[in-house]
This record gives C-alpha cells, sequence and structure tokens, in this order.
C-alpha cells in the first residue's frame, strides 16, 4: 500500500481536515479510499456542508452525547456522495439516510434481541434528505446547538443498513462488546445483505467494523485528535452505498414490516411469501428460515389466519462441503418420500452469492469461502416440547432411530440429530403427492401397535447441513472424516470430547440388560417392528458383555500388589503392552469417526433433556433451590463441544434420573438407566474385533427394543404412567447464580442460557461455525384437522406477538413462528418473550 500525502486544509480549528488518509491509516480505511478515483475523495473532504459538519462535531466539548453532530456529518457525507457521485439524482431518488432513534427499541425484533443502536441508516429520498441537512446547516449557522431528537421514529429492521453506537465518555470492553452485538444483529436481521457495516464513538475515537457469514473486521481506532477521522466517517458511508447495491435481489423485505415482518423469497421461476421465524448469529452458516405463508400473502392478516404451507431456509455453507442439503434430500427421496423426512420442492447453491473470509487476502488458500444455498422444504412440524404425553415423545423418539436407520440403508448419514431438528405432529402439504407418493412398508411405531400399514411416523427429521453419504464420509482421505459436526447439549460424548475419555464399565449391571431385551421378542407386536427376527442381536450383545467382563478385569488394579511392582506389572496384564493396556481404558477422541451409533446417543440426550424439563400439567413448575434437577439442567445448558467432564455422570454408570425428573415422572428412570448403560459401552472398541461382530445398526436395535417395551406398556388402558404434560411450560432451574424463565417472570440471571459459546459471542469473540437451531411449526391430525390448543391459563403472561391476544389459527405461519420462539426461550433461555405493547 503506497503512502498518501497529507494534505491540510486552513483551519482555525484544532481539528484539521486532510484530503487523503495518512499512510499509518487502517487498511480497514485505506482499502475503501483505493477504490475511489483520488477527486472523488477530495470532492467530498473539501465539500463545504461536509467540512462544516465536521468542524462542528469537533468542537463539541467532552464527555457529552453528540447524537445530532454525528446525525449532521454523517447525512452531510451521504449528501455529497450522491451530489458527486450521482450527479443529477431525482428527489425520489432513494438514498443513504442516518437518524438516531437511541430511544427505541429496533421494531420487527422477532427474535428479541432489544436492540436500541444509537445510530441507524436506512434508504429514505433524496429530498428527504437534503430537508434534513438544510435544517441542520441553518441551525449551525445560527449558533444554535442542535437538538437531539428525542422523538426520532423507532425504525425496523428489515429497513436497517448500518448501526452505530456512542458513548459520552471513554469506550471499555463491555461497550465494544455491545457494538458488536449491534452489528451481529443487524446481520442476523438482514439476510439479504452479505456485508454488514457499523460504527462505534466514544468521547475521543472512532471505531469502524463489518461483518458476513465468514468473519468479523474492524479498524483501528481513529483518535479524535488525527484528522484522519474524517476519512474514517466517508468510508463508512461509502461502504453502506456500497452494501446497499450488492444486496441480495432473491430476498425482498415487505415494507412497511411494523412488528409482522414478511419477505418475499425467489425460488427459481417461483417467489413465495414468509414471515422469519429464527435465525442465527454470524459468523457462521447463517441459518435464516421463514415460515411460508399460505392464502392471500399480500393480505397481511394471512400470515395468523391462514395455514403455513412450507418452510424457505437459507444458509451459507462452506464452499469446500462436499455434500450438499439438496444433494442429500435428492438421494434419501429418489424412489419415493421417505416417511419421516422433510420433504424438499426446491434448492439451489448459488455460487455468484459467495462470501469470504474479511480478514484473509483473497488468494489465500486457507481463506474460508461461503455459498448461499436455499432450500424450500413442504412438510413442518413441532418442536419437542409440544408432545403432550411421556407416550408421544417416546413414540417420537423410536420413529427418530427407524428413520435414522432407513437413512443408513439409503446411504446417508444425519451426523448431527437433535432436540433442534427432532420435529413432532409432522405434517406435509398435499402437494408433495404430485411428484411423487410415500414409500411403503416402514415400521413405524403406530403401523406397530395398530396393524395400519397407512400410518407414517411420528417424527421429522430435519437439517442435513452436516449429513454425508456412505462410504465416502468414512474414506481416510476424506477431508471432513474426524469433523466434530454435532450440537452442545445434544452430540454424543465421544464426538464432543478432546480429551482422553476414561472407560471403566460395570459388567455385572451390563449383563442384566440381556434378559430385558430377551423379554421384548415376547410382546404380540415384536415382529411388526423386527420382521426379520432377532437377527442374532442377543447373542452379539451377550459376547459384548463377556468381553466387557474381561476388558475389566484387564484395566482393574490389583488391590494385593503394589502397582509400581514388577510383580504387578506381570499380574492380570502379562500379555498386554501399557500401549494396549491404555487403548482399554481410554476413548480417544482423535480416532474417533462418526459412526451412527453415535447418532443414536443424540436421541438419547434429546429425550433426557425432554423428561427432565417436562412438567405434569398442574404442577408447580419451580424446582427448590439448587434442585438437582436444575443442577442436571444448568450442566447441560453450560456444555460446550470439548468440555464433557460434567455431563459423563449422565451416561457413564448411571443409575438414571429418579432425583431429577418430576416426581410424577419417576417411573421413567429406569428406562434412562438402561438406555444409558448400553450407550455407555465404548462400542468403538469393538468394530471389526476378531471375537464378535457388531452391526453398524445395533444401537438403533437396542434402543427400539427398550422403548418398544416402554410404549406398549404404556399404550395400555390402564397404564397410569402416561400423564398430561403442560407443552406451554417447561419446568423451571432455580439456581443462586442462574435461572431460566417461565412465562411469568423475567430471568433475573441468564448465565445459565450462556453456554461458552453463546458467552463468547456476548464477548465478540467468533465461534466459526455455529448454529443455533430452527423452526418449529403446528401440525394436523390424521384427519386433517387442527390440533386442539388449550387457551393459557389466567396466571400466565402470554409473550410476544399479537397473534395469541388475536387468537389466530394454531398452523399459521404466524402462530408457529411465535411457538418456535417460545421454545427457544423457554428451554434454551434464547431472546425475550416480554409482550409487545397493545
Amino acid at each position: 500500500m503506497s503512502a498518501h500525502q497529507s494534505h491540510k486544509a486552513d483551519s482555525k480549528y484544532a481539528w484539521e481536515i486532510s484530503l487523503n488518509p495518512s499512510s499509518w491509516m487502517s487498511s480497514y480505511v485505506t482499502d475503501v479510499y483505493d477504490s475511489f478515483p483520488d477527486e472523488v475523495w477530495a470532492s467530498i473532504c473539501k465539500h463545504p456542508t461536509v467540512e462544516l459538519a465536521y468542524k462542528t462535531l469537533a468542537n463539541q466539548p467532552l464527555r457529552v452525547q453528540k447524537y445530532p453532530y454525528v446525525t449532521f456529518l454523517l447525512n452531510a457525507i451521504s449528501l455529497a456522495y450522491v451530489q458527486i457521485v450521482l450527479p443529477n439524482s431525482s428527489d425520489d431518488l432513494e438514498v443513504v439516510f442516518f437518524d438516531s432513534p437511541y430511544l427505541h427499541v429496533t421494531r420487527g425484533d422477532y427474535l428479541g434481541t432489544e436492540s436500541k443502536p444509537d445510530w441507524v441508516a436506512f434508504l429514505q429520498s433524496f429530498a428527504r434528505l437534503q430537508q434534513d441537512v438544510k435544517k441542520a446547516e441553518d441551525a449551525v449557522g445560527r449558533n444554535e446547538a442542535l437538538v437531539a431528537k428525542s422523538m426520532a421514529l423507532p425504525q425496523g429492521w428489515p429497513r436497517l443498513l448500518g448501526v452505530g453506537e456512542g458513548k459520552p465518555g471513554p469506550s471499555n470492553s463491555t461497550d465494544e462488546g455491545q457494538f458488536l452485538s449491534y452489528l451481529r444483529s443487524l446481520k442476523t436481521y438482514r439476510p439479504d445483505l452479505r456485508i454488514v457495516h457499523g460504527f462505534q464513538l466514544d468521547d475521543t475515537r472512532l471505531r469502524l467494523a463489518s461483518q458476513n457469514a465468514c468473519s468479523t473486521t474492524d479498524s483501528d481506532h481513529i483518535e479524535r485528535c488525527s484528522p484522519d477521522q474524517l476519512h474514517g466517517w466517508i468510508a463508512h458511508v461509502a461502504l453502506l452505498y456500497r452494501s446497499a447495491s450488492a444486496h441480495d435481489p432473491a430476498i425482498m423485505h415487505r415494507l412497511p414490516e411494523d412488528d409482522m415482518v414478511r419477505c418475499d423469497i425467489k425460488l427459481g421461476d417461483n417467489t413465495v411469501c414468509v414471515t422469519p421465524a429464527y435465525a442465527s448469529r454470524p459468523p457462521g452458516r447463517m441459518t435464516w428460515v421463514g415460515f411460508e405463508i399460505g392464502g392471500d400473502s399480500n393480505a397481511l392478516e394471512s400470515v395468523c389466519s391462514q395455514p403455513c404451507v412450507g418452510v424457505v431456509k437459507i444458509s451459507y455453507q462452506n464452499n469446500e462441503g462436499r455434500f450438499k442439503e439438496g444433494e442429500l434430500l435428492d438421494t434419501i427421496h429418489a424412489d419415493g418420500w421417505l416417511p419421516g423426512v422433510v420433504r424438499h420442492v426446491f434448492w439451489e447453491r448459488d455460487e455468484d452469492a459467495k462470501v469470504g473470509d474479511l480478514t484473509l487476502p483473497d488468494d489465500d488458500p486457507t481463506r474460508l469461502v461461503r455459498v448461499k444455498e436455499t432450500l424450500h422444504l413442504r412438510s413442518v412440524g413441532d418442536p419437542l416440547s409440544q408432545c403432550k404425553t411421556p407416550l408421544q415423545m417416546l413414540k417420537v423418539a423410536y420413529d427418530a432411530a427407524e428413520t435414522h436407520l432407513q437413512l443408513l440403508k439409503r446411504k446417508v448419514i444425519h451426523r448431527d440429530l437433535s432436540w433442534y431438528n427432532i420435529l413432532c405432529n409432522p405434517w406435509h402439504n398435499p402437494r408433495t403427492l404430485d411428484d411423487k407418493k410415500p414409500m411403503a412398508g416402514i415400521p413405524c411405531i403406530d403401523y406397530i401397535l395398530t396393524g395400519d400399514a397407512t400410518k407414517e411416523p411420528c417424527c421429522l427429521i430435519a437439517d442435513f447441513d452436516h449429513a454425508g453419504k456412505i462410504p465416502d464420509i468414512y474414506k481416510p482421505g476424506y477431508q471432513g472424516r474426524r469433523e466434530r459436526t454435532a450440537t452442545p447439549m445434544f452430540s454424543s460424548i465421544e464426538i464432543s470430547a478432546r480429551e482422553l475419555l476414561p472407560r471403566d464399565v460395570n459388567a455385572l449391571k451390563l449383563q442384566n440388560l440381556t434378559p430385558k431385551f430377551r423379554n421384548v421378542e415376547r410382546l404380540p407386536v415384536f415382529r411388526r417392528a423386527f420382521p426379520d427376527g432377532d437377527g442374532g442381536f442377543v447373542e452379539m450383545f451377550e459376547k459384548i458383555v463377556e468381553l466387557e467382563s474381561e476388558r475389566a478385569r484387564l484395566i482393574a488394579p490389583d488391590s494385593d500388589v503394589d502397582s509400581d511392582s514388577e510383580d504387578n506389572n506381570n499380574n492380570n496384564n502379562s500379555d498386554n503392552t501399557e500401549e494396549e493396556l491404555q487403548a482399554l481404558r481410554y476413548t480417544d477422541p482423535a480416532t474417533v469417526v462418526h459412526d451412527p451409533c453415535y447418532d443414536v446417543q443424540s436421541i438419547y440426550w434429546s429425550l433426557l433433556w425432554f423428561f427432565v424439563r417436562a412438567l405434569p400439567k398442574g404442577r408447580e413448575p419451580r424446582d427448590e433451590l439448587n434442585g438437582k434437577f436444575s443442577k442436571l439442567a444448568n450442566t447441560l445448558l453450560a456444555h460446550t463441544i470439548g468440555d464433557d467432564e460434567d455431563r459423563t455422570q449422565f451416561l457413564f454408570r448411571w443409575d438414571g434420573p429418579k432425583a431429577h425428573v418430576h416426581p410424577d415422572l419417576v417411573h421413567f428412570a429406569k428406562l434412562f438407566k438402561n438406555l444409558a448403560l448400553y450407550l455407555s459401552v465404548p462400542w468403538h472398541m469393538y468394530k471389526n474385533h476378531p471375537d464378535v461382530h457388531v452391526p453398524y445398526d445395533h444401537a438403533h436395535t437396542a434402543v427400539r427394543r427398550l422403548l418398544l417395551a416402554e410404549i406398549y406398556s404404556l399404550n395400555q388402558p390402564s397404564n397410569p404412567f402416561n400423564v398430561t404434560l403442560d407443552p406451554t411450560q417447561p419446568r423451571i432451574i432455580n439456581m443462586v447464580t442462574t435461572i431460566v424463565t417461565d412465562r411469568t417472570k423475567e430471568p433475573t440471571v441468564r448465565d445459565s442460557t450462556t453456554t461458552a459459546k453463546r458467552k463468547a459471542r456476548a464477548a465478540g469473540l467468533e465461534q466459526g461455525d455455529s448454529d443455533a437451531k430452527r423452526q418449529r411449526v403446528h401440525g394436523v391430525d390424521d384427519s386433517g384437522a387442527a390440533p386442539a390448543t388449550p387457551e393459557p391459563t389466567t396466571y400466565k403472561v402470554i409473550p410476544g406477538h399479537k397473534c395469541y391476544k388475536r387468537g389466530c389459527l394454531p398452523q399459521s405461519a404466524g402462530a408457529r413462528a411465535e411457538k418456535v420462539r417460545d421454545d427457544r426461550y423457554l428451554f434454551f433461555g434464547s431472546g425475550n418473550r416480554k409482550p409487545n405493547p397493545s
């Protein structure tokens, strides 16, 4: 980068105006400067209104808010930009306009961020820009103080182009984190902007920043005494014009947005209207999900009065990703719609809509590049929190295991099952039957129980971002073979772990599972569930029990002989080297690949989360202070990939959650004890073992057997354990330092809902490819009727969007969008669900 000669203008002010950035100026600014003709930049610097606004801001005293003066300067630069770069523009031309509605929460805040940026930029008419600049210019000419527009109208996220944050004094790390949170919110709410820009101004320094799906970059702090700060302001305005001109035309927000946000999404030759429900924060895949509005999408009331007819998902995937979600769904549904899996009708990877790491040169071979992918689904489902009985949840878990097995038979492994993509109450748009028919012969749980071959699974599996094809995914040369792809809280321990995992075992307890597996074969429905019979499963398991008993003997210390003595080394382990014994004692995560059994373990963690949070209807939701339930729930919420020391206690050598679930559900603790006992076996040690053949679907068989026994019992009319649950209210975590809220009280401290990943985001740290999750919707029952939704009880404050008060259709896009946000808030503390003003 060449040095730029500084040319100083005569000025009686301490603040000097240079026409070119100094050679030491941040590359963030000079990169913008170098993309402009020299005369254009110099003309903006010398524009009389820009000079006036610049000097007026410079003369403001320390430690006072500068809202109107910054607004004047930014609008003056925008005016100069239009007059110089776009001469002879008409008054109705949309230009970048700045305002300072710092007292208002930004509208269209469907994620509940409650952000109040001090400055915002959006498109406004050129005539309005000229009017506001002239008004401020005249006031300064009369030596009048500019007045902060305390009554400035609140703006909506769908129209914002830029954000700014200001402090009357020096900024600290907390202020910088707040600034970055505004920037992240802007990128989250504007999926059509491939890159967003913002600024922070404290008493003496200006800082600029940009963010896309790959990274965040910022400038050095530009001191107030520096003549170069003007160039920072010009660079910011220029970047906003660039961002507006490069927005994604396939995503168009409908305005005015109010609090009922709608977007038109172009899908090939078609366009659908959606209301957004979820968006993950950058940097990362930036997954954005909207529910397709049924009926007349031009009528605002259709958002809440007409059934949702589909889902649109937009994300930015790694350009080097070998498997595309749309391609995998093509494979899965090649011979007909596979029951239990979302049905897609359109997918596209837009190679032109790519973004790269802002911190690395374009030609850097290590530079991350992400490409926009769009997926249109005609299937919707509810989050697991909407299961209304233990039986319903167990049926969903059973069908999830069966559906995952069917995926494996089609050479696809999901690799990221979790609460967020195992849905209940599935519904498929009947229009999907115009393309192909559902496949028959899949033994879902309702078919097993009733013998009705027309029954379909109770689950809906979604989100194949991390899925892969078999055997490609296991080839030694495949780049992502050992890639960690699972979700915190729900990943298998073997996939999540970064350190050696001790694998001791209680072989005697393991042996007790054998008769339980045998007894399932006596059920009258067993042959429907397992038409091929036993398949040698029990014999395989009995051999595993023998091998685990032998492993326990080999790794057990000899209590009678000193562990360091030669005699001890030759005692039990005379035929094994220390390296071999180490391999028997521990799981080395570096050697683990994502085998199918680890997805089954993710089903276990999702099932456990449901049962520990489940609240029987009419019961007190709040746990006792620092109760065992609260500690377990907080441990799971605090889990991060690579830190599993606390979570292992709920799988290895565990007696089940009898002290953690609600007393009305303690019956199910034995089921979890048995599931954990089987899944805690180090199954990777028995792959390709010379003494036993372990089939790839062993975990599916074991889990389905245990679930089938429980489901069959619960399905009997006289069973007292299938209690009614409250799908609107989970149990409340109650700890001294942390709480996950209910509908009636805002949380006082939110630490329990903030995993290390979320804490890092709050501090402005980057978190690669993290994604918090997905859509949730109401389905219909087998007759096509809407499922009954109970009226909320009077002691609950109904949060969020007005569709609750309006009595909107539960299957509508608006109601579904609200309920997915309730799920994220009530179960994970994400967002804010305060009631909107009437």
